[in-house]
């Protein structure tokens, strides 16, 4: 059953007295069906529970019904018995094919058919079907089990006795074995009646002709199979859209060259929901939620029609009803019986029919209103043989006309026709027709009147005839109403080859033969422009305008004159034309008003030309003066007083001239404006000489080499040249100017590393000559590297890095490595040298290169300095003394510098009583070799004589600090009485490593002095 708990079925299981299954099927109206299955449970000789019979209870127009089944040992259904009792066998072979059936078994209508099936049972198809009596149908198959042919054989004595016709078929196919042609020719004279379907090789119509060669094409299938483009065998196409289920979207057609568009969409349920013809006219179909339909809307160009649906529980249709506004065109209501059959229907004015009907569900009898009833006999075949008709005498048809009125015209499309009364009548038809077209019945109803509204322009006719449930009787007088209204069209305005300027088009009231006036309004519609004048339409027209005007025929044309005086006052102001209804309607604006305007009147002088006397080139400029009123120019030439060619019509007042040859050329200008043109100008000639083109090449200089990437280009002159193309080409590529001018050089001061190839040519107004030769310049860098100097070895961390100039560099790079790191650069600049100073103890590695405006050449070999900076011990910058005070006999005082055991250093003093006196010592600088002393007298200390002593150096130049040099300094002998005598000296002890590079050096003060003390 369905969501409003319509269309329920129930169905109730149960078993008879022999333990058969039963089923009692209930449906939507109540009705109970029984269906019995035999041998389900029971011993009643049925298979498998097969169904062996259907009761059906009694319904209000037929009495209860038994129809049953049986079946042979194989399952097979050998017989039915249907409600009527009429019996129909059937036999089959060993197989279960099908051999004979006989309808109405037993009875003298009874009609056997005989099955003949091919003898290749796995086939399983028939080669023939005889209707014993009656007709044989025979059929043959081809290699690929395809129908080949049917033939029907006539076996009855009616018509030409065992008469065949044949049908064959004949294929073509594609190498995949799919069909490419198929040949249908049917029974004709000669065989003329083939029609032949081609498909494509996915197995879709490409086309179909008929007998006669008429064509339809098909193509531009979808993925879905469906067709979107098929031409019929005038040449018409219609073309179909789809969406993405695969339902119809749109349907066009081209009739005429016309396109008209069909468009479907659909509901949730995938149905139909509208449908929109080439004239928007919209079907629509509502469903409810059983997806029946509720209504259905048609929106036309006459307002919108619905027919509205009513259902009983079984769904079946029980109301119809058709209206369009407030007339209802179609009321009908229809009951049914238990079984669904229709049982009464009623009409929109109480015509109704009742049917019967036999166990079959043939139709008995129908009676109508008034009782007359028809009873019809079937013979076991269930075939009509006989109707009997009886009762219900039927009321008599009208034989009066009704007298029918209507207005004669109508301004607004609404109006009431009516008619007078017909004795006995119970209703009347009124009919309509527009512009003398088929006649439409728009009322059915027992009224004699009706309002209309809502009618376009046309000539109307009415006519009404009175009805019985026998019939109607004849037509009334037709009663024609015009519906009219004012309707014309402005043409143009026109200007005539004498300036005069015409207002033309046509008016009239729509469906009246009579001409009508129209008025004219300049700068504005009818209350904002200016009334001209009243004017009439009666000039001569054409059918087109009569049919337009709902006529046959008549003169509706028009043409007013727009006199100068009004040109000049209304200049540029829109024009609108009304027309005058003839019977007091609305005087409506005729189609395209206010899209003219008033012409100004055409310009009044000529422009004065202007133009070069002569030109030694193919172009020059043809200008001229304004003209008051004008908004554009004609300019003609003409050459050598040849024929005059316009070559310009535009707003503008000059004219650029090209692609002219030595010739003389004439010129004449006129001013024109919407209106027309003045008259010309003064005849103006340009005699064109142009010199001719250059016929040598100039010779080129061309540098071979440049390091700098600047450098001059220069070239001789040619005669008759008033310029020079310099070209140039970057490593044999492709050719670019670089210059066109009256020069005969061109430098450059920035070209990159490259071969640059030039090439220039000489030209004037007339063209270029020949190229001149190819020149080429090298850029490059420098090529040879500096010759690089700088100190192996340095101890003060200062020191100069220099090298050689190398030709053509503008610059030199210096790079730095400190330990064999990276290199890092030191300086770039035109100087060939550095001074380097603050460097700490390491190895330097120093390279160069030479570099100019293009790029830089290769590095230098690598020069390397190691700076070793001395570390001073620590007696650096200290003194030491060693003194001796004499109290008695003589002595003297000693001080000196020491290497003991290569390894240790001391200062040491002695005097008597304390000879070698370790004063300060230290370690040996690690990389120490070789060692040298420096003794460097100061002179006697402050207040003290100086000593004549001995100074001891054995290593007064370096030797090995394996060798344990002991330098010292000893004062001469004094005695207690002698006054102070001694000396200073400035003492420098300096270690040099293996490769001779000083690792320590330090300076003292050392003292030795003697003071007697008596």
């Amino acid at each position: 059953y369905l969501a409003d708990d319509t269309q329920n079925i129930s169905i109730n299981y149960a078993t008879d007295s022999a333990g058969n299954v039963q089923a009692t099927v209930t449906n939507p109206l109540g009705h109970q069906a029984t269906q019995t299955y035999d041998g389900t449970y029971g011993t009643n000789g049925g298979y498998n529970g097969q169904l062996s019979s259907v009761s059906n209870n009694a319904v209000a127009d037929c009495g209860a019904t038994v129809n049953s089944r049986q079946y042979d040992n194989n399952g097979n259904l050998s017989q039915t018995t249907d409600n009527n009792g009429n019996v129909h066998t059937y036999t089959y072979a060993a197989n279960g094919q099908l051999q004979t059936e006989t309808e109405a078994y037993g009875t003298s209508q009874a009609r056997t058919t005989d099955y003949v099936w091919d003898p290749n049972a796995q086939l399983n198809r028939l080669t023939s079907v005889t209707v014993e009596g009656w007709s044989r149908t025979s059929y043959t198959y081809n290699a690929q089990n395809r129908l080949a042919s049917v033939s029907v054989t006539n076996l009855s004595a009616n018509g030409t006795a065992n008469q065949t016709l044949t049908t064959t078929y004949n294929y073509t196919l594609y190498a995949n074995g799919m069909v490419q042609t198929m040949s249908v020719t049917h029974p004709s004279p000669n065989n003329s009646d083939t029609e032949v379907t081609t498909y494509d090789a996915l197995g879709n119509v490409s086309s179909f002709a008929d007998g006669l060669g008429h064509t339809t094409t098909y193509s531009n299938y979808n993925g879905l199979g469906e067709v979107q483009h098929v031409v019929g065998p005038n040449g018409d196409a219609t073309d179909y859209t789809y969406d993405a289920r695969g339902r119809l979207s749109t349907k066009t057609t081209y009739p005429y060259g016309i396109k008209g568009s069909w468009t479907y969409t659909y509901d949730g349920f995938g149905l139909l929901y509208t449908l929109t013809t080439p004239d928007n006219e919209v079907t629509t179909w509502n469903r409810n939620a059983e997806m029946m339909v509720q209504t259905i809307t048609h929106n036309d160009k006459d307002g919108t029609s619905t027919e509205t649906f009513g259902y009983d529980p079984k769904g079946d249709v029980t109301s119809h009803v058709v209206t369009r506004g407030s007339d209802v065109g179609l009321k009908e209501t229809a009951n049914y019986d238990a079984l669904g059959r229709l049982y009464q229907k009623t009409g929109n004015n109480g015509q109704m029919l009742t049917y019967a009907y036999d166990g079959n569900g043939n139709v008995v009898s129908t009676t109508n209103a008034v009782g007359h009833v028809i009873n019809y006999q079937y013979d076991h075949l269930d075939r009509l043989t006989q109707t009997v008709e009886s009762g219900g005498a039927s009321p008599s048809i009208p034989t009066a006309a009704p007298t029918l009125s209507a207005p004669a015209n109508s301004s607004n499309g609404s109006y009431t026709v009516s008619w007078t009364a017909v004795s006995g009548a119970t209703s009347y038809i009124l009919q309509e027709q527009a512009n003398g077209g088929a006649w439409t019945t728009i009322q059915n109803s027992s009224a004699t009147s009706v309002a209309l509204s809502g009618k376009s322009p046309a000539t109307f006719g009415y006519r009404a005839q009175a009805c019985t449930s026998s019939g109607c009787g004849p037509w009334s007088n037709t009663g024609t109403v015009i519906v009219t209204q004012v309707y014309g069209y402005v043409g143009g305005v026109s200007i005539d080859g004498s300036g005069n300027a015409t207002v033309t088009g046509w008016a009239c009231s729509t469906g009246i033969a009579q001409s009508i006036s129209v008025d004219l309004y300049l700068g504005g519609p009818a209350g904002a422009g200016t009334d001209i004048g009243r004017y009439t339409a009666n000039q001569a027209s054409e059918p087109a305008v009569a049919s337009a005007c709902d006529v046959s025929s008549g003169s509706y044309r028009f043409s007013i004159p727009l006199s100068v005086a009004t040109r000049t006052q209304y200049a540029g102001q829109v024009i609108y034309l009304y027309g005058i209804s003839p019977i007091g309607a609305a005087n409506l604006a005729l189609v395209n008003s206010g899209n003219f305007q008033v012409p100004v009147n055409e310009p009044a002088g000529a422009p004065t030309l202007s133009v070069p006397a002569s030109a030694n080139v193919s172009y020059y400029t043809v200008s001229w003066s304004a003209v008051s009123g004008a908004t554009s120019y004609t300019l003609q030439e003409q050459v050598n007083g040849g024929a005059w060619a316009t070559v310009q019509t535009s707003a503008a007042t000059s004219w650029a001239a090209t692609g002219k040859s030595n010739n003389t050329y004439g010129y004449r200008v006129q001013a024109c404006n919407s209106s027309g043109c003045g008259a010309w100008s003064v005849t103006a000639t340009v005699t064109v000489a142009i010199p001719p083109i250059p016929a040598s090449a100039p010779a080129l200089s061309v540098p071979s080499v440049s390091y700098t990437g600047g450098y001059t280009i220069s070239w001789g002159g040619v005669s008759a040249a008033t310029s020079y193309t310099l070209q140039e080409q970057v490593n044999s590529g492709g050719w670019s100017t670089v210059q066109t001018s009256a020069s005969a050089s061109w430098s450059t001061a920035s070209r990159g590393a490259g071969t640059y190839g030039y090439r220039v040519q000489a030209c004037n107004v007339s063209g270029c000559g020949p190229w001149s030769g190819t020149g080429s310049v090298t850029v490059t860098a420098p090529t040879a590297a500096p010759g690089l100097s700088a100190p192996a070895t340095n101890a003060t961390g200062s020191y100069t890095v220099s090298w050689s100039g190398v030709t053509g560099a503008s610059a030199y790079l210096l790079q730095q490595q400190v330990n064999g790191g990276s290199w890092t650069s030191l300086q770039n600049s035109a100087a060939t040298s550095v001074a380097v100073s603050g460097e700490t103890n390491g190895s330097y590695g120093y390279r160069v290169q030479a570099c100019d405006a293009v790029g830089c050449g290769s590095f230098s070999a690598t020069s390397t300095t190691v700076v070793t900076i001395p570390v001073p011990l620590a007696i650096n910058g200290q003194s030491y003394t060693e003194s001796y005070s004499i109290s008695k006999a003589s002595g003297s005082a000693s001080i000196g510098f020491e290497i003991v055991s290569g390894t240790t250093w001391d200062v040491w003093g002695s005097k008597p009583n304390a000879t070698h006196a370790v004063l300060i010592s230290g370690a040996v600088p690690a990389t120490a070799v070789t060692v040298q002393y420096v003794w460097t007298l100061i002179g006697p200390p402050a207040g003290d004589s100086a000593s004549t002593g001995t100074l001891v150096n054995p290593a007064a130049s370096p030797v090995a600090i394996t060798s344990n040099p002991s330098s010292n300094y000893v004062t001469s002998l004094y005695t207690s009485s002698s006054s102070g005598n001694g000396e200073q000296y400035q003492f420098t002890v300096t270690f040099f490593n293996a490769a001779g590079a000083n690792v320590s050096s330090s300076t003292c003060t050392l003292t030795a002095k003697v003071v007697g003390t008596n």
